[in-house]
């Protein structure tokens, strides 16, 4: 108590001590401040995932069941599978009627590649050769157009005439064929399918009808008609025609018997008949073939129109910026063509089984009402890199971490491949081996 008394009474020795206590404090605070956040490590290392989407047919360990619909409403085109069927990745499972998204997809095509040779021109240049030749090929793309037209003009008058034929053909078949009350002629025939006979009979006064209608239509059609409304009319109506000779040809063919004495009569109807329909079925492929010509005809006309006015045209750095903000719009409307006619499809996203089809062709889909079932498990995948989930770091859709060096931790951007609930696969930046922090 005396020696702690005399330091008190000492003022001298009470600084130094304070001075070094404080010198103490000091550097044990800098040490404290300036010491690095402790981490805790894990190792890159080999290993397994589980939890991918496999879809196995091999296997009675069924961990996943998938129902798949379609992203988009229209009629059913074709369903390619039944319950119990193996289906492989990328399989196409169904479809939907390509309907306008196809037309859609064509134009948006068109577009683009119009687009996009517009730019290029404005960008290189054209030399008086480039323009000689897109000259002439913009001169041949509109007589191919020309000749197109025409020879579609020519289709939809043969197959008017061949309706006409048809119909001439059929009317052996019946009594007062344009009157109010058509009969089909049965003398000596006995019909086991009352309601087909009477569809028959009653339909044929809207058949006359539709005829009636069709020629006032297309008389006078040339090329300088509306000849995409013309063709999809001539089209629409000759299968309205092939229909009802259908109906007439199962009707004589497969439900008719002759009384005796009436088999010859019998079998001239069925021979009329078959020999009608297969000139119906060629004109319709005549037809479908010309719809098909013009339109191939007016895509190369416009792609070769453009790359003519892309060739003769001189190029500012504002026209240049418009051509590129086009050429981008295209692109984009493209995409967005390309997505509406692939959610017409549904594929299997691997091999597996058929569980339940709710869906038959002919019917209506709704975007997203189930369609498909399929079964599949839970499968294991051998992964060459992993870490564990709390490891990565994600910002601005990159993928980091903190990876140890030394005595030091260092930010490294990686890319990551599958994760399941507790790993993630690393496609680049890390090694096995490599130690990353725990978040």
């Amino acid at each position: 108590m005396k020696k702690i008394g005399n330091i008190i009474h000492n003022p001298k020795l009470v600084a130094k001590i304070s001075v070094v206590t404080a010198l103490i404090v000091g550097v044990i605070g800098f040490i404290y401040i300036n010491k690095g956040p402790e981490y805790e490590f894990a190792e890159a290392k080999a290993g397994t995932i589980q939890g991918s989407w496999g879809l196995s047919s091999s296997t009675n360990n069924l961990g996943q069941n998938l129902t798949l619909s379609f992203l988009s409403s229209g009629i059913i085109e074709s369903v390619n599978v039944k319950v119990g069927d193996s289906v492989n990745k990328g399989q196409v499972l169904a479809t939907l009627d390509a309907g306008n998204t196809l037309g859609a997809l064509t134009q948006a095509k068109a577009a683009y590649s119009s687009a996009l040779a517009n730019y290029n021109k404005l960008v290189k240049g054209a030399t008086n050769e480039d323009v000689a030749v897109t000259s002439a090929a913009y001169e041949t793309a509109k007589t191919n157009l020309d000749h197109s037209k025409e020879i579609l003009v020519q289709a939809i008058n043969n197959s008017f005439v061949t309706a006409v034929n048809t119909t001439n053909n059929i009317n052996q078949c019946f009594d007062n064929p344009y009157g109010n009350f058509p009969q089909l002629i049965l003398d000596g025939m006995v019909i086991s399918d009352v309601n087909l006979q009477n569809k028959i009979e009653i339909g044929r006064i809207p058949f006359n009808s539709m005829l009636s209608s069709w020629e006032k239509s297309v008389s006078g059609v040339s090329v300088d008609s509306d000849l995409d409304s013309l063709a999809n009319l001539s089209q629409k109506n000759l299968n309205s025609v092939a229909s009802y000779v259908d109906d007439l040809k199962m009707l004589f063919i497969e439900k008719a018997t002759a009384n005796p004495g009436y088999e010859k009569t019998l079998e001239t109807n069925k021979s009329m008949l078959i020999s009608t329909r297969s000139s119906v079925a060629n004109q319709i492929s005549a037809l479908i073939s010309a719809i098909q010509s013009v339109s191939s005809a007016k895509t190369m006309l416009s792609q070769s129109q453009a790359s003519y006015a892309l060739k003769t045209s001189s190029a500012r750095s504002e026209d240049v910026a418009i051509a590129e903000a086009q050429m981008n719009n295209a692109y984009g409307a493209m995409q967005i063509a390309e997505s509406a006619y692939n959610n017409r499809i549904i594929t299997s996203p691997g091999e597996g089984n058929v569980n339940a089809v709710y869906i038959s062709v002919g019917q209506m889909a709704s975007p997203n009402a189930p369609a498909i079932n399929l079964s599949g498990k839970i499968v294991t995948k051998n992964i060459s890199v992993m870490i564990p989930n709390n490891s990565i770091i994600e910002k601005g859709g990159k993928y980091y971490v903190l990876l140890k060096n030394g005595g030091d931790v260092e930010k490294r951007e990686i890319t990551i491949g599958e994760s399941d609930s507790v790993n993630t696969e690393v496609l680049s930046g890390l090694s096995i081996g490599d130690k990353v922090a725990i978040q």
